[in-house]
This record gives structure tokens, C-alpha cells and sequence, in this order.
């Protein structure tokens, strides 16, 4: 408890399509499932094919409980991490 959690983590496009990104983020919820998101990144970023995106999000862990932590990316119109896509969790004390 009283610590900094980093989440870094890369987006590539896979597709043979530009992308763009309306933001990249870092989910988090404590331990009575309150939501704590991290600032939006890339915001409006353009992504060619083969091109990968760097995002990154911070938090302060500030009470004790497990924390859930997950990489987020959100498209035009849509919501990919909803589903808390590679969810992983930290435990405070």
C-alpha cells in the first residue's frame, strides 16, 4: 500500500488497414471494485499496418485489498477492453 503501479504495454496493427486510435488507457478497479483509470494516451493516433503503439498508465495503490489492473485501447466508436482484456491483479497490504 502507498506504492506506484506502472503498466506499460505495446499495441501492434496487425491489419493491412490505418488505424486509428480514439485513446489507449490502463483499467483499474480496487479492492470494492471502484474504478480508477489512468489518463488517457494517444489520443487520435493514427497506426499504419505493421506499426506498434506504446502505451503506459499509472496508479497509486492507496488501500490495502486486491487490485485489478488491464490494458485498454478503445477505436472510433467501440470499446476493446470492456471485457478486462489480459486482466492481472496486486495485492496491497
Amino acid at each position: 500500500m502507498g506504492d506506484t503501479v506502472t503498466v506499460s504495454y505495446a499495441l501492434t496493427n496487425t491489419t493491412d488497414q490505418r488505424l486509428e486510435l480514439e485513446y489507449t488507457f490502463v483499467g483499474v478497479a480496487g479492492h470494492a471494485d471502484d474504478h480508477r483509470d489512468t489518463e488517457d494516451m494517444n489520443e487520435g493516433k493514427v497506426v499504419e499496418p505493421g506499426v506498434t503503439v506504446n502505451a503506459q498508465g499509472r496508479v497509486l495503490i492507496d488501500s490495502a485489498g486486491s487490485w485489478t489492473n488491464w490494458p485498454c485501447y478503445v477505436l472510433p466508436g467501440e470499446r476493446f477492453c470492456s471485457d478486462r482484456w489480459q486482466e492481472f491483479f496486486v495485492l496491497a497490504e
